[in-house]
């Protein structure tokens, strides 16, 4: 019996080999069906869970039961049994042996019936091999069937170890890693950590990227906010392959906008494959940027301090000056310029000035404050501008005049020299009257000076040019640095001509005053005969328009007299009048010398004065003003009675003071000829001595012969 109890426990073990070999396939089978089940399928993690919950199981249950097996008692009559199916020709003799064993029997029948089994079971057992029982498990066929898709399940743990690897995480680690036959999705804007940060109030368009490696590409990416948003589908119209840079493969590309971000939110990214993505989009503020500050370095040659002054949306900087901007910021954040070079928290940008500047402050995570944007408005250093005028002068002059010249010179920066040339034919003549001004660099400068033309080598006949010339500092550095012998037309100064001039002699500026003269008193004559008529004409009805050509005639006088001032101011700077002291005699004298320097007598003076000059300010001062304040009918009820009834007797004594202002004018004009004809004697006389001073040196030379 022994032997059949051992052979009965080989067979449980055999038995509990067998049913592990098919589980192990089984197993094997299941988890290729798993893996061809999650690839097309791609279920949810809660499907994933319960598949791995029932295969465990399974496989426990398995286990369970062949452990269960190998541990129980070896069973004889089992194993007869088996004996008995394998070796038809015991025929029942090894089982009735063991059932009577069993039994307990003590009686002679039955133990005699046991000993006769028992022998003839034993000599039909010995020629069958003890392993007879093991035939009908197949343990070699069951090696060759685990074999086939263990070696499959190696080559592909083998040869594609990042499939092998996915599913093991997918569906024993229970993580969502995508699948490879889904595309991958790409938030480019976000970081490792899909973390995306916007300035509060601004845009931010989200793109997702889509690669095509894949069989299945999303036709759509359904995007959903967790807050603040409400969920937003984008849809490809028009699907597309595109290269993106950074990215290996063509991508389908998604984008949404979403507008005026004012809280952070999460966004939850799922594509039409299923594949989905996490994402955050965080909400800050944005850096602030403190005042802007500029400090120029003027021009070496201003020879000034640098300027600090505060910048809003304009800066007006001269050309050539050296620019820096100070941003104000907090420690931590970057500064960022369009030009210029950014150290710290400043912008310089040296001599070159660009026309605009834009420039924003940026944190370490790339949230930037609103650009500020700065126009740069280059000033060039103008010219000097120069206004100026002469007093006392007209075109023509004689060698020994004098003027007096008024104006201004102003500068944008600062003023250098400010002199008169007088350019005589085409040349220019040395600095002749340097005009004084304040020390400093001051930028406006009014004069009011006198010059003498007695000292410029003038003759008879000369056109001069009177030149103003100014330079600012900028001209003056300019000046300093040219060569000698630069023309003068070419030296690097502003200057205008105040004033061209004839020189002439005495006797030729009287003969022009003089027909000046005889000009004014036709004019004179005619104005006289105008307000005669306007006084013969006026009426009550035609008030109106005696006023208007009362005030041209008043214009006119007023014209005349200024015309007259002219004119002795003309004679008195050129010095024609004689003084006083010296008589007609005395200049018909040859000996005098005083004829070339005087010419008129004191007494043209006074006549002209007190007989033309002053009368004619007396009508232009008094007698009109009276004559329009009758006839202004606007005017009538602020103007006294009296004066309104003044108009005829004004009429008359404007019209008797213009004839006597004629006839002493015709006085004056035949006392001017006068002195013409003693002119002309006295030049006939001169010429005669000179003929007779010839003849004598003729007759002397003859005599000597």
């Amino acid at each position: 019996m022994w032997r059949l109890t051992r052979a009965a426990r080989r067979h449980n073990r055999r038995r509990a080999l067998a049913g592990m070999l098919r589980g192990l396939l089984l197993m094997l089978v299941v988890c290729w069906l798993w893996f061809v089940f999650d690839r097309i399928f791609r279920p949810g993690i809660t499907v994933r869970f319960l598949l791995l919950l029932a295969v465990a199981g399974v496989a426990l249950q398995i286990v369970v039961r062949q452990l269960r097996r190998v541990l129980r008692r070896p069973n004889p009559v089992a194993a007869a049994r088996e004996y008995e199916k394998q070796c038809p020709e015991l025929q029942d003799l090894l089982l009735t042996a063991v059932t009577v064993r069993d039994a307990d029997v003590e009686t002679p029948v039955a133990q005699s019936l046991l000993h006769v089994t028992q022998e003839e079971a034993l000599k039909k057992l010995a020629p069958l091999p003890p392993a007879i029982l093991d035939r009908k498990f197949y343990l070699r066929r069951w090696l060759v069937l685990l074999l086939v898709p263990a070696l499959l399940t190696g080559v592909l743990i083998v040869r594609h170890g990042p499939v092998a690897r996915l599913w093991t995480v997918r569906c024993l680690l229970m993580a969502n890693a995508p699948i490879p036959t889904l595309s991958r999705l790409y938030a480019p804007d976000f970081n490792q950590d899909g973390i995306l940060r916007v300035a509060r109030g601004e845009s931010q368009t989200v793109t997702i990227w889509a690669d095509q490696t894949a069989k299945r590409v999303p036709d759509r990416i359904l995007l959903t906010p967790e807050a603040a948003h409400r969920r937003a589908v984008v849809r490809t119209f028009k699907p597309r392959l595109e290269t993106v840079q950074g990215c290996a493969v063509p991508v389908r590309v998604f984008s949404h906008t979403f507008e005026n971000v004012q809280e952070s939110f999460g966004l939850v990214v799922e594509g039409s494959d299923s594949r989905i993505e996490s994402l955050l989009v965080l909400c800050c503020e944005r850096p602030e940027l403190g005042p802007v500050t500029a400090e120029i370095t003027l021009p070496e040659y201003l020879k000034r301090a640098a300027v600090s002054q505060p910048v809003l949306s304009e800066l007006a900087v001269l050309a050539g000056s050296s620019l820096r901007l100070t941003i104000g910021c907090e420690p931590g954040l970057t500064l960022c310029a369009d030009s210029g070079r950014v150290t710290g928290s400043v912008i310089d940008f040296g001599d070159q000035l660009p026309g605009e500047v834009e420039f924003y402050l940026a944190d370490e995570y790339g949230i930037t404050s609103h650009r500020r944007h700065v126009k740069i408005k280059q000033l060039a250093d103008k010219e000097p501008e120069i206004t100026a005028e002469i007093l006392g002068l007209g075109s023509f002059i004689t060698r020994r005049a004098k003027g007096l010249c008024r104006g201004r010179v102003t500068d944008d920066f600062g003023l250098g020299p400010v002199a008169f040339r007088v350019r005589v034919k085409e040349d220019v003549l040395p600095e002749s009257f340097t005009l004084t001004r304040g020390k400093g660099q001051i930028t406006e400068y009014e004069f009011k000076s006198e010059f003498d033309f007695s000292s410029v080598p003038l003759e008879n006949g000369d056109r001069i040019e009177l030149i103003l010339d100014a330079s600012d500092l900028r001209q003056e550095r300019d000046l300093a640095a040219m060569p000698t012998g630069v023309p003068y037309d070419e030296q690097p100064q502003s200057r205008r001509t105040v004033g061209i001039y004839e020189v002439v002699t005495p006797v030729e500026l009287a003969k022009i005053l003089a027909q000046r003269e005889s000009a004014l008193r036709e004019r004179l004559l005619a104005q006289t005969s105008e307000v005669r008529l306007s006084s013969r004409n006026f009426t009550g009805e035609q008030r109106s328009s005696a006023l208007r050509q009362v005030e041209k005639e008043a214009f006119e006088i007023k014209h005349i007299a200024d015309s007259v001032r002219q004119i002795l101011l003309e004679a008195e700077n050129n010095l024609l009048f004689v003084p006083e002291s010296v008589s007609l005699e005395a200049l018909m004298s040859k000996e005098s010398g005083l004829a070339d320097d005087w010419f008129l007598s004191g007494e043209y003076k006074s006549r002209l004065t007190d007989n033309v000059l002053t009368p004619l300010e007396s009508l232009v001062t008094g007698q009109f003003p009276l004559l329009l304040a009758s006839l202004d009918t606007a005017g009538a009820a602020e103007t006294d009675s009296d004066v309104r009834g003044r108009a005829p007797a004004l009429f008359n004594e404007i019209i008797m003071t213009l004839e006597q202002v004629a006839t002493a004018m015709n006085q004056v004009n035949t006392y001017q000829g006068l002195l013409n004809d003693f002119q002309s004697l006295r030049e006939e006389l001169h010429g005669l001595s000179e003929t007779l001073r010839k003849e004598r040196q003729q007759k002397l030379r003859n005599l000597a012969e």
